[in-house]
C-alpha cells in the first residue's frame, strides 16, 4: 500500500513539473505597453517631451547608491541626445518591508 501511495506521489509531483514547460509566450511588438508614454509639457510644439522616472532602491548602501548615479547619469545623456527631458523622483525603502509596499502602491 505504501509503494501505491509513494507512485502517486511520485506522478502527481511529475505532472506538476509538465505544467511548468510550455512553449515561450509570442513576441510582444515595440508598439505594446514596454514604451513609457511620453508627457507633453506646457509648450506648444509636440517636440518637447518629459518623461517621469521614479527610482525606488532599498536601501542606503554605496554600491546602490553609484549605480543609481550610473543608470541616471546613463539617462540623462540618452535623453540629451534625443532632446528629451527627464524628471526623477527617488525613492528609498531603507530596507523596510511595509515601506517597500507602500512604495510600490503609490
Amino acid at each position: 500500500m505504501k509503494k501505491i501511495f509513494a507512485m502517486i506521489l511520485v506522478l502527481a509531483m511529475m505532472l506538476s513539473l509538465a505544467a511548468c514547460g510550455g512553449s515561450p509566450a509570442p513576441a510582444t511588438t515595440p508598439a505594446s505597453n514596454s514604451t513609457p508614454t511620453p508627457t507633453a509639457t506646457n509648450a506648444p510644439d509636440d517636440s518637447s517631451v518629459s518623461y517621469r522616472v521614479a527610482i525606488v532602491q532599498q536601501m542606503d548602501h554605496s554600491s546602490l547608491d553609484e549605480i543609481r548615479l550610473a543608470i541616471e547619469a546613463e539617462l540623462d545623456k540618452l535623453a540629451a541626445g534625443k532632446g528629451i527631458e527627464i524628471s526623477y523622483t527617488e525613492f528609498n525603502g531603507q530596507n523596510d518591508q511595509t515601506m517597500l509596499n507602500q512604495i510600490g502602491a503609490q
